[in-house]
């Protein structure tokens, strides 16, 4: 992990105290981090910077305390996939997609710098080119913006984007037949923590430790998990939070998967559960919503509301991809067969059930409960004050079928002003 990564962790942890605030003065959060070197110094840098915000100063009572789940062959670890073994077999599932991609729009790129350069750039060389900008960004101390971005227009960047966003869908996401069901144990380890109830022990749960109080609490406010990029992609389509058709570019549709807004470095998934008293006196049932990156994604299949918020016990409900154990039956199966020629899409056996985080990914849930009065407005990604006294939206079910717009989902990630 780079100084400038290292930093932004840091900053995450700052952040986190100060967005649930009423809840970590009074409670830490459980962290686990998957048992790579960079995702381990990742949740270090996060938990520093936590307890640094909390105790207003430098913190002496380091080592924080953070469980690592085993990246060992054999091992289940619901943070990093390895235990399906036709899914290990079919690494690069959808290269053969994505590259039809590339050869589409990298070509009249490697004309136009080949001739204002006097370079002998191929094609194939020209994603790699691009991936510099963000890599030589975040190497830079203070994340200076590398001035190897400034050779491609914005329309180059989407199509780049694109590129990725059908890479991490083929290879890890609905494009892949087993690709979601990489993400079913964590998914069945959220429902636990939701409910309070004994962990359904399905796909790449650990056994051991979700049986065992010590490593696998029920009992806790706050809880922030550290895995890879590539095994969230697999949580979220297992959450059913994107739809499973293939991506298209810039369709604005919010249900859509974009490596840009939902795979970016340092991304993280945000999931609260929340019980809000309306006008100080009645109280919503137990409400949950998901934001990725501050973007709040909107539920579905479970009475969403215009916030994007549903009630605990149908989100749950509407997870039945997971709950069932998605296509993990098929981990021993011959691995399925690499996509061919168009069409693009080869739906999994399963039709995904709708919706239940590093080097590159923090992934947190809050559980916001005990009669805190929470907006549904949390403190963005610039803002670091902390939420205190806030409005509760009422919750009206279904009110988000209608469709919800962009300005609701963004809107209800921005803090709340009191007038």
């Amino acid at each position: 992990m780079t100084p400038f990564g290292q930093q932004q962790m840091l900053n995450s942890g700052i952040k986190f105290f100060a967005r649930y605030q009423a809840l970590a003065e009074h409670d830490n959060p459980f962290v686990r981090a998957s048992g790579s070197s960079r995702v381990i110094m990742a949740a270090q840098n996060f938990t520093h910077g936590f307890y640094r915000a909390k105790s207003k100063g430098l913190d002496k009572k380091e080592p924080y305390p953070i469980l690592i789940l085993s990246e060992a062959k054999g091992q289940n670890n619901t943070l990093a996939h390895g235990a399906c073994p036709a899914f290990e077999k079919r690494p690069f599932f959808g290269v053969h997609l994505y590259n039809k991609w590339a050869a589409q729009f990298t070509p009249s790129i490697k004309q136009r710098l080949n001739k204002d350069l006097g370079s002998k750039l191929m094609s194939r060389n020209i994603v790699a080119l691009m991936d510099l900008c963000g890599l030589a960004t975040v190497a830079h101390p203070k994340g200076e913006v590398s001035r190897v971005c400034n050779l491609f227009p914005r329309e180059e960047w989407k199509n780049y984007n694109h590129y990725y966003t059908l890479s991490k869908y083929y290879d890890h996401g609905a494009g892949h037949p087993l690709g979601p069901s990489q993400g079913i144990g964590w998914t069945n380890e959220l429902i636990a923590r939701l409910t309070g109830s004994p962990v359904n022990v399905l796909g790449s749960v650990n056994s051991t430790l979700a049986f065992d109080k010590t490593t696998f609490p029920l009992n806790r406010k706050l809880y922030a998990d550290f895995t890879h990029d590539n095994d969230m992609v697999a949580i979220l389509y297992a959450m059913g939070l994107y739809d499973t058709d293939v991506p298209e570019m810039a369709n604005g549709n919010l249900n859509g998967y974009n490596a840009a807004t939902a795979s970016s470095f340092a991304s993280r998934m945000y999931v609260e559960k929340m019980n809000c008293s309306v006008n100080g006196r009645a109280k919503t049932p137990e409400l949950v919503r998901v934001l990725v990156n501050d973007r709040v994604v909107p539920l579905r299949n479970c009475g969403v509301d215009r916030f994007g918020r549903c009630t605990v016990e149908k989100f749950v409900k509407s997870l039945s991809f997971a709950r069932s154990g998605g296509n993990w039956g098929d981990c021993w199966s011959k691995p399925p067969k690499y996509p061919g020629r168009p069409p693009l899409h080869r739906s999994p056996k399963r039709r995904l059930g709708t919706f239940d985080a590093g080097a590159n990914i923090t992934g947190v849930q809050a559980n916001l409960t005990d009669g805190m009065r929470l907006t549904t407005r949390f403190a963005s990604e610039q803002s670091v004050r902390p939420v205190g006294e806030c409005f509760c939206e009422p919750y009206k079910e279904g009110e988000g079928n209608q469709g919800v717009t962009e300005g609701d989902a963004i809107g209800a990630a921005r803090p709340w002003q009191q007038d």
